[in-house]
């Protein structure tokens, strides 16, 4: 029985469910020093300010940005910042179970999001940025509106506006959850007056207060901010299926859940009808409008997608309200569940989470038995070891262009050069070539290239234009096994200049 393994203390479960996060977050200080895809992205923007992103949503970088000026600009500075969303993430959505459920079921909750839908666990670690504080802020945001149903405060309505706010510059993306749960509230009496009445003043001054200066920001950028969503949309012309696309977004929009829809289906006909007395904290009134909620929430992205005809959208994007709709099945199943099957399926998730845990490990210390090798594995020292032998010149005096921006943050990290920059394509190679013609730039140059190594005609158009400008020009293949790897390597190809 659940309350036999004595989950019965909200403190208790908060404590084990921050371990968990701690785990992982020594986990990844300890495997390696380096950054990964957004944590370079975070690096790269962390070092001048940016008051906003035509790209992403600005909290995240400003989060990023505060804690560098505090620990100062390193990978911890970075990494951390993930681990304190996940932390806030998996509090409000135990405290969210916790308002319909007691202690021992909204652990069992929690414990199932992570086992379940792998956005929430396997992925959210070691990977994504944005998208675990924009997580973050939809628990905090659904929390706090369960609170306004229980009790419509002042401090309430403020902590709810607060986390709007936040959420909609956490990720363009949170706009889901709150359509979902401005619509739903249409639909019952109770709820329309929570959003029609005087206090719904005190959140929208709040949400305009704290919103509006990035958002109008963003609106002066004009062609830029447009250019990114036509991009993310991939807007269509000419014939389409819309059938078929409506069908493909719709399976997007629930497939994360099947996993923990089928584990309480099997679970709920495997169990005998239990005669004890339930456990559960659930108001039919608000378990009703959990299920609208839910309805809406998995209709809206289609929908706003549809209308763009946007073709990109993704199961992050998505998983914003995907543990309200999983809150809403477990409240429908789990008070048909025996509080033995119930026991078993606690254990169930905890062997699952462990077994997501050692993946990781092996992936990162035993990664000859995995196909791919995580980007945080690559030699960058022993990369900057090589570049001085060759050069026979200290890291740092060299001037170092490059086509990834991983490869650049991390370099930049490790050396604390000055002398590294980021190039995108030909194009922009061609004028980095120029400017060190025609200002005369002292030093040796070097162009690194990692996304364009096994493209010989970029490589042949970048020999005749050093020949056309007549530099000197040296092609040096760098090798060296990744790390804890026996077998793998990671190459890059230098020219020298």
């Amino acid at each position: 029985m659940i309350n036999h393994l004595k989950f019965k203390s909200d403190k208790y479960n908060l404590l084990i469910i921050f371990g968990y996060v701690l785990t992982y977050l020594s986990l990844r200080l300890i495997s390696s020093p380096y950054l990964d895809w957004d944590e370079a992205e975070q690096f790269v923007l962390a070092k001048t300010f940016n008051f906003g992103d035509a790209h992403q949503a600005p909290l995240y970088g400003w989060i990023v940005q505060s804690i560098s000026l505090i620990l100062g600009y390193k990978s911890l500075s970075i990494i951390i910042v993930r681990y304190i969303a996940l932390s806030t993430f998996l509090y409000f959505i135990y405290k969210s179970a916790r308002v319909f459920h007691s202690a021992e079921k909204s652990f069992l909750f929690t414990n199932a999001l992570l086992a379940t839908i792998l956005s929430y666990g396997y992925v959210i670690n070691f990977k994504l940025t944005h998208s675990v504080l924009v997580f973050a802020c939809s628990a905090a945001c659904f929390y706090y509106y369960l609170c306004l149903l229980n009790k419509a405060t002042k401090q309430n309505y403020f902590l709810f506006s607060l986390s709007i706010a936040l959420g909609m510059l956490s990720k363009f993306n949170f706009i889901f959850l709150i359509s979902a749960i401005f619509f739903a509230s249409l639909v019952f009496k109770r709820t329309r007056l929570l959003i029609f009445q005087t206090k719904s003043l005190i959140s929208l001054f709040t949400i305009t207060l704290i919103c509006s200066p990035y958002y109008l920001w963003l609106l002066r950028q004009g062609s830029e901010s447009s250019a990114y969503i036509d991009k993310r949309a991939e807007l269509v012309n000419g014939d389409y299926n819309y059938l078929l696309y409506f069908l493909k977004l719709s399976l997007n929009s629930v497939f994360p859940l099947i996993a923990f829809v089928l584990v309480s289906v099997i679970f709920f006909y495997l169990s005998k009808p239990s005669n004890s007395t339930s456990n559960s904290i659930k108001p039919k009134e608000n378990q009703d409008l959990l299920i609208w909620i839910s309805i809406i929430s998995c209709l809206c992205p289609v929908l706003a997608i549809l209308i763009i005809k946007g073709s990109k959208l993704t199961g992050g994007w998505l998983a914003v309200t995907h543990f309200i709709v999983a809150l809403t099945v477990f409240n429908f199943f789990i008070d048909r569940i025996s509080p033995k099957l119930q026991n078993y399926m606690l254990g169930i998730f905890f062997i699952v989470n462990l077994i997501f845990f050692l993946i990781k490990v092996t992936w990162i210390f035993a990664p000859d038995i995995h196909p791919k090798v995580h980007r945080i594995a690559i030699p960058y020292k022993q990369i900057i070891k090589k570049i001085e032998k060759n050069n026979a010149q200290d890291f740092k005096d060299i001037n170092i262009f490059c086509d990834d921006q991983i490869i650049c943050a991390n370099l930049e990290l490790i050396s604390a050069s000055q002398n590294i920059q980021q190039f995108k394509d030909f194009k922009d190679l061609k004028r980095i070539f120029n400017t060190v013609h025609d200002h005369h730039i002292q030093g040796k140059s070097m162009i690194i290239l990692n996304s364009y190594k096994d493209n010989p005609k970029f490589q042949s158009k970048l020999k005749q234009l050093a020949e056309k400008l007549e530099f000197k020009s040296k092609r040096t293949e760098i090798k060296h096994k990744y790390r804890y790897s026996k077998s793998q390597e990671f190459n890059i190809i230098t020219f020298s200049f």
